[in-house]
C-alpha cells in the first residue's frame, strides 16, 4: 500500500503507463481521459474475449476514440471454458443457489490478462483500479 502512495505522490515527476480492463462502456471509456488527464498517463486498453457477443472492433475503435495509445483484445474463450465454466458446471455454481454463475465468474481470468499485459512491460501499473508492479 505504501508503494502505491509513494508512486502516485511522485506521478508528476514520472512517465507512467496505465494498463486498464476495458469493457467498452461508459465507465470505462471515461476512465481512459480520466486516467490521461489526472496521472498525465499513457493508457493502455486490454479487452477480454470469454465468449460474450461484443463488437471488438467497436469496443478497440472507442478505445482509440478516448484517447488510449494501445489496445489489445485477447482471445480467452477456450480457457475460460476449461479452467473456470467446466468446473462452475461440475460443483453446480450457482449465484445465491438460484442460477448459475456468469460475469463473477470471469472477472479473475480477465483481472490476469490485464496483469500479464502490464509484465510484458506495457506499464508500472494496471487498473480496475491500480495494480503498481513491485521492481
Amino acid at each position: 500500500m505504501i508503494s502505491i502512495v509513494f508512486k502516485l505522490l511522485l506521478y508528476p515527476f514520472c512517465e507512467m503507463k496505465i494498463v486498464l480492463a476495458y469493457s467498452g462502456g461508459l465507465d470505462t471509456t471515461v476512465s481512459i481521459r480520466w486516467l490521461k488527464e489526472t496521472f498525465k498517463a499513457e493508457v493502455i486498453t486490454v479487452t477480454v474475449d470469454v465468449g460474450q457477443k461484443d463488437d471488438f472492433k467497436k469496443i478497440e475503435e472507442r478505445a482509440y476514440i478516448a484517447g488510449a495509445s494501445k489496445h489489445y483484445t485477447i482471445d480467452a474463450i477456450k480457457e475460460f471454458a476449461n479452467n473456470y465454466i467446466s468446473y462452475a458446471i461440475k460443483l453446480n455454481g450457482l449465484y445465491e443457489g438460484v442460477y448459475p454463475l456468469s460475469t463473477a465468474l470471469a472477472r479473475p481470468l480477465i483481472a490476469e490478462k490485464v496483469v500479464e499485459v502490464a509484465k510484458k512491460g506495457e506499464s508500472r501499473c494496471s487498473s480496475s483500479w491500480f495494480y503498481i508492479q513491485r521492481k
